[in-house]
């Protein structure tokens, strides 16, 4: 399975060799995985605080704050507050706000 950037298009890894293409396939994969258990820890402070009418960019804010980091150790930002949000609804999870809710 090709690496993909966040259009949906495959990179260029023909300079790759099969090794390290598999290699980078599985890291993304661990990513993936990372950063959907760390969006499902998070989710139900981040939908509290858009129930109670915050931005995204007041809900980062909020979420650096109170000491709470992004997967990669980071702080929030309107846009991983929206992603969050975005992968709990294509994750299949109920999300009881809608979709207008992930408008920025």
């Amino acid at each position: 399975m090709p690496l993909v950037n966040v259009r949906g298009e495959a990179g260029n890894q023909g300079n790759l060799r099969p090794a390290d293409r598999d290699g980078a396939a599985r890291a993304a994969a661990a990513w993936s995985k990372k950063a959907a258990e760390h969006a499902a820890t998070h989710l139900p402070v981040i939908r509290e605080m858009r129930a109670g009418g915050m931005t995204f960019k007041k809900t980062a804010w909020e979420m650096t704050a109170r000491g709470f980091t992004t997967a990669r150790g980071g702080p929030w930002t309107a846009v991983r507050v929206s992603a969050v949000l975005r992968r709990s609804v294509t994750a299949g999870a109920t999300h009881e706000m809608g979709w207008q809710d992930l408008t920025v």
